[in-house]
């Protein structure tokens, strides 16, 4: 999950950075991140992941989307 985090980062980065983007190319980046968001949530309810874990993921996952 932390390597397509990074990805995903690069690539809004990247958009942002050339201005060559559209509120519907942003929709599926969005989607999934909201996505991930419950995944890591689910995950950590069901003692998954050690919180220190979680913490971080949700950090990253924050700073994708900002």
């Amino acid at each position: 999950m932390q390597e397509y985090i990074a990805d995903q980062k690069q690539i809004m980065l990247h958009m942002s950075e050339t201005g060559a983007y559209t509120q519907e190319m942003l929709e599926p980046f969005s989607d999934r991140l909201a996505n991930l968001k419950e995944i890591l949530k689910r995950d950590s309810a069901d003692g998954k992941h050690p919180e220190p874990i979680v913490r971080l993921m949700s950090r990253k996952l924050d700073g994708v989307g900002k």
